[in-house]
């Protein structure tokens, strides 16, 4: 006769059991996870699974939509595994808590839980923990407009998974990745990446992940112009929802659907979709989404002409935003509120909020950059303690000479850090802007143009004849040139363009608030001042020109922007060079 398991080994059992739970049916993983901390009060059993079960009903809680019982149970357990020294356990701890901030839209908080995490994990070699951190400090950052920084984030992560054979953190980061392609724009990508989370999906028979990338991807059909597929694909993960009663899910599916029906003009059932989905955000406690419901909502009744209840639906998108300190969708819900004014006639209303939008945008841009920055002076810091670590072993083992190196080294990391933080957006040798700058910024300008009408301008400048002014006067000269050329820029150019060094001798210019003809203008100035300048103090036989393309945003991405302005520098160069086409 088979024995019974030990109190311990239920514990277990139902621990492991819960981990598969937790997406699939979060109710019978919180009655599970009751029993396993149950347990633990029964008979005294080792610390590591009173903590394990503790962190499991969070996670459960979390699932459930009970973020305040889920936070409470992460810091309970963190604290007891604090006092035990499991770092492993800790690590888990800060990844829970990260993922309750980031759900209340606590960003910063979230953020410093995550990098907390990664530290503990990376230390405690706890590797599913480790990609799972990595993953959620991608998704904040995405959040954040820091896209740059996600996409290192995630394919760090995914490396790892891979490494680790953790499919179904895979997926996760393959659906991950698939979104924030489509917020950048590359919408066929994105399709890519959900259709490989979709074939993972497949293969684990995940219904909850297979919900949240099949509304991903309707939302990425919608845009895409593909309306009837995107309404299939929509409904279907509101199915899926409904039959697996997973309400986190159902929410984004239904607001997707909602979309969609208000653009084939089905306003009023769009309406209804909508009313269930701002019910759903409330009873789940996933005030995350719940200002761009408001707005969406906001929208469509307005477009049936209740310009009242428009007005009324982006108040409390701003209230709810402002009340969780988010500021991207404060700006959003400003924009929304200023539009809404300027289209009634109340001017005055329309300036104050166009105003509020223009600062937040502002401080997100200062914001944008310090995030990097901090991201960046992270890792230098884990770096360093990995190498301080090392050199107290070698201390304790009298290895004199090795310790000297790796002082030495330690040293060298010092003065790296001290220079990151210009390292991280801008070019060693001409001081301008670099392509990392520029990967964030112009997204941002371009947005920002098409949704207030602005004009904005770019501007794609090449060396002409570049190599042979490398192979004929040296290539410190060649440097030399590029500073030069820099500079020139740097005194024509107003304070708010951005001048990048895009590649090796081309410079690229942006323009904000610039028509054509003016941005011609200013090329033909700096054109001009290269041409005179008088390079023959360099050497008697040097001579050098540049040709431009410039073009302008008019509802073009900046992947566009900058696909015009390298076609409009092509036909520069084969009309003779040193000439300016747009």
């Amino acid at each position: 006769m088979k024995e019974s398991p030990s109190v311990s080994e239920r514990i277990e059992q139902l621990c492991n059991t819960i981990q598969e739970q937790l997406a699939q049916d979060p109710q019978h993983a919180l009655t599970n996870s009751e029993e396993a901390l149950a347990l633990t009060h029964q008979q005294e059993v080792a610390p590591r699974l009173h903590i394990r079960a503790r962190v499991c009903r969070a996670g459960a809680r979390r699932f459930c939509g009970d973020l305040d019982g889920s936070l409470e149970d992460y810091t309970t357990a963190l604290v007891l595994a604090q006092q035990q020294g499991l770092e492993d356990l800790q690590a888990s701890c800060f990844l829970g808590q990260g993922i309750v901030h980031r759900n209340q839209a606590t960003y910063r908080t979230a953020l410093e839980c995550f990098h907390k995490g990664l530290e503990l994990a990376r230390r405690s070699h706890a590797r599913r923990t480790e990609s799972t951190l990595l993953n959620g400090l991608a998704n904040v950052y995405s959040v954040l407009g820091s896209h740059s920084e996600a996409v290192g984030y995630y394919l760090q992560a995914l490396e790892l998974t891979r490494t680790e054979a953790d499919t179904r953190a895979e997926l996760v980061i393959l659906g991950n990745l698939g979104f924030l392609s489509e917020e950048l724009g590359d919408l066929q990508q994105a399709l890519a990446y959900y259709g490989q989370a979709l074939a993972l999906c497949d293969t684990l028979q995940d219904h909850y992940f297979r919900t949240s990338i099949l509304s991903n991807r309707a939302s990425t059909l919608r845009q895409l112009g593909r309306l009837e597929e995107a309404l299939e694909g929509g409904e279907a993960a509101c199915t899926l929802a409904r039959e697996s009663k997973n309400l986190m899910g159902l929410a984004p599916a239904l607001q997707v659907v909602a979309s969609i029906h208000n653009d084939l003009k089905h306003h009023e059932l769009a309406e209804s979709l909508l009313r269930e989905v701002l019910n759903l955000y409330e009873s789940v406690g996933n005030v995350r989404h719940l200002p761009e419901a408001l707005r969406l909502f906001g929208d469509v009744v307005s477009r049936q002409g209740r310009h009242e209840a428009a007005c009324q639906a982006y108040l409390q998108a701003l209230e709810r935003a402002q009340h969780t300190d988010d500021p991207k969708e404060t700006a959003a819900a400003h924009c929304a509120l200023a539009d809404h004014f300027a289209k009634q006639g109340a001017f005055q209303d329309a300036l104050s909020h166009f105003k509020a939008h223009v600062a937040l945008e502002q401080r997100l841009q200062r914001e944008h950059v310090q995030l990097v920055l901090s991201s960046r002076l992270a890792e230098v810091e884990h770096q360093k303690a990995v190498k301080d670590a090392e050199l107290q072993r070698l201390r304790n083992g009298e290895l004199a000479e090795a310790i000297a190196s790796l002082e030495k080294a330690n040293q060298e990391k010092e003065t790296l850090l001290q220079q990151l933080s210009q390292q991280a957006i801008e070019d060693p040798l001409t001081g301008l802007y670099n392509r990392r700058y520029l990967d964030d910024y112009l997204p941002r300008e371009c947005l920002l143009a098409q949704r207030h009408q602005r004009p904005l301008a770019l501007a794609l400048a090449d060396l002409d004849n570049f190599k042979f002014i490398n192979d004929t006067f040296s290539h410190q000269t060649g440097d030399q040139v590029l500073k030069i050329v820099a500079s020139l820029f740097q005194s024509i150019c107003r304070k708010s363009d951005v001048i990048v060094r895009y590649g090796g001798e081309e410079i690229l210019l942006v323009m904000p608030d610039t028509g054509l003809p003016q941005a011609q203008e200013v090329c033909e100035r700096v054109r001009r001042a290269v041409e005179d300048y008088p390079w023959a103090k360099i050497h008697p036989e040097l001579q050098v020109t540049l040709s431009m393309g410039v073009s302008d945003a008019i509802n073009r991405s900046g992947r566009l922007l900058l696909r015009r302005a390298d076609r409009l520098l092509y036909v520069a160069k084969n009309a003779g060079k040193n000439r300016i086409a747009a």
